[in-house]
């Protein structure tokens, strides 16, 4: 005991007279890491730096763009000063007209960020001139995406290289069909509001292809279907005329609008369109609720209850009302209701943008009704399962308390077999509603349904800016008859 003692004593000395001698420790100094643009020598190195800082200007924005209104002239706003800036210090260094094909799918989207569109004009028609069909292709397509990807988007150059490459297109099996890079263009240019524009090249693209456009060209790769899409939104005004009649009057003008622009009838399978003017049956569930103060549960008042109630079975889609239907799974919420974890919500990325989208119209059109149908999994989550009731009550707290949808929710209890012997796994049974809705061997759940007041169909899915249009024209139709 006696040697350890000394020895204890004997380390504590040297070490101090150790530590005294040695030099004092320099602060740490953080290494310069601002970047040195000039110094870039690749292309994909300067796109990324550029997008890099795009994408920190963006962040800046509050909003959350899922869940605001669509606004088209976000795609016209300009690239930020301080990207353009750096943009052009990255590629200061670099000679553009000596770079390989490879480089262009980096090349062309940086100079357009920068506003070097003339530079691009030169290098993608001098390659074009140098190269075989092959490449030629590869070219084209990656001008392609980047005008009209491009922010804001070049339609007229776009325009330029359909007008010279127009043999090359129309032949080119990976372009994806003769006709998608001028539905493209159409596209673009309505996103762009060159209304005008548009209308010329849609009208033309059916007047040079209407052959083409026969039911098995339509089903096989569905350029059809996009011409179709646009060809929608350059007669929107008039559609929405025969709208203000009646829906069957809208579905015959589509119809007619297509069959005398093409002589080819519209294919009936596969498509939203073929529904329309379809009387939706009623939607039948085993639990009800509402959040909506009105006794009755009628929605012409958005004043909402703290706490969802639970109500006796409603007539859904309600007569003489425009009515949306709204199809939310229980996995719109992959945690308890009381876990606010907003929209990373694992699977409700998606249901948070519908939800927002469907509270905008309510806003708009008061008299909408809504109505929305879930079924039970038999758990919520990573939750232990749950009698249907407590599920059900759940699920009606989400939506309608928390969410605060102002609606009548039809939540459907789900039947299902166990797998024999040791498996044990439940496999579930179609509901009620998905039985009732199931129409020639095809579906009608989908995420948003809108009827009329005769409970027809008049459109399936998002697609704000025209859902306004739409159902304007139905409100203007029932707001003549009580007049």
């Amino acid at each position: 005991m006696r040697y350890r003692f000394h020895i204890s004593i004997i380390t504590i000395v040297l070490s101090v007279v150790v530590g005294t001698s040695a030099p004092s420790q320099t602060l740490f100094q953080r290494p310069d890491t601002t970047p040195n643009y000039v110094a870039y020598q690749y292309p994909d190195q300067c796109l990324a730096a550029v997008n890099r800082i795009v994408s920190r200007v963006d962040r800046k924005d509050t909003i959350w763009r899922d869940t605001a209104a669509y606004d088209s002239m976000r795609i016209t706003l300009p690239v930020p000063e301080e990207a353009i800036g750096v943009g052009r210090l990255c590629l200061s260094q670099i000679d553009v007209d000596s770079l390989f094909v490879t480089d262009y799918k980096d090349i062309i989207p940086t100079l357009l960020l920068i506003n070097r569109d003339d530079d691009v004009n030169r290098i993608v028609h001098k390659a074009l001139d140098n190269a075989d069909a092959l490449k030629k292709d590869s070219i084209f397509l990656i001008a392609q995406n980047a005008y009209l990807g491009a922010r804001p988007k070049r339609v007229k150059l776009f325009e330029q290289l359909l007008a010279r490459e127009d043999n090359l297109y129309k032949t080119s099996v990976s372009a994806g069909g003769e006709l998608r890079g001028y539905v493209r263009l159409a596209e673009a240019a309505l996103d762009l509001g060159e209304m005008e524009y548009a209308s010329n090249l849609v009208y033309k693209i059916i007047n040079e292809n209407a052959k083409q456009f026969t039911v098995d060209k339509i089903n096989y790769d569905r350029i059809g279907v996009y011409v179709y899409k646009l060809l929608l939104e350059v007669i929107n005004d008039e559609a929405m005329d025969s709208l203000a009649v009646s829906t069957q009057s809208y579905r015959r003008f589509l119809d007619n609008t297509w069959k005398k622009l093409t002589t080819t009838p519209f294919p009936r399978s596969k498509n939203n369109q073929n529904f329309i003017g379809t009387i939706l049956p009623q939607i039948r569930g085993d639990f009800w609720y509402t959040n909506l103060m009105a006794s009755n549960g009628e929605g012409t008042s958005i004043a909402l209850s703290d706490n969802p109630s639970k109500i006796s079975p409603q007539v859904r889609p309600v007569v003489g009302k425009v009515n949306a239907i709204l199809f939310l799974p229980g996995g719109c919420h992959s945690q308890s209701p009381k876990v606010l974890y907003g929209r990373d919500n694992g699977s409700g990325r998606g249901c948070w943008s519908t939800i927002s989208l469907i509270k905008r119209l309510k806003n708009r059109f008061p008299e909408m009704e809504i109505t929305v149908v879930s079924k039970t999994f038999g758990s919520i989550g990573n939750s232990p399962p749950l009698p249907p009731k407590d599920e059900a009550d759940s699920l009606a707290d989400y939506f309608l308390k928390f969410h605060k949808i102002p609606a009548i929710h039809v939540i459907a209890e789900t039947g299902f077999i166990r797998m024999p012997g040791y498996d044990k796994r439940r496999i579930d049974l179609d509901v009620d509603y998905e039985h009732d809705l199931e129409i020639n061997g095809e579906s009608l759940v989908r995420e948003l349904l809108f009827t009329d007041e005769y409970g027809k169909i008049f459109h399936i899915g998002g697609d704000e800016p025209l859902l306004i249009k739409k159902i304007g024209a139905v409100m203007r139709r029932l707001s003549a008859r009580t007049h």
